[in-house]
């Protein structure tokens, strides 16, 4: 069922929290913001919007690319 236009979702902690995890754990927004039941241009919105939510995005992609440099160096280490 589509969603009525100019209907916004509702932040809520929830939803935030999985996709923050997700984020994290995946480094994909359009993955990310599906999971946590968001559209991918809805999460940019409110990164927009949202200091600590782009504060806390920022430390996802982070944490992220932290993880695939880590991998990234095993491989190349170990063939």
């Amino acid at each position: 069922m589509a969603r009525p236009v100019g209907r916004r979702t509702k932040r809520t902690a929830r939803a935030r929290a999985k996709f923050l995890e997700m984020l994290e754990k995946t480094c994909n927004v359009t993955r990310a913001a599906k999971a946590a039941g968001l559209g991918r241009t809805m999460v940019y919105q409110w990164r927009e919007e949202d200091e600590s939510f782009a504060n806390d995005w920022r430390q996802a992609e982070e944490a992220a690319v932290d993880k695939l440099e880590e991998v990234a160096f095993r491989r190349a280490r170990l063939g």
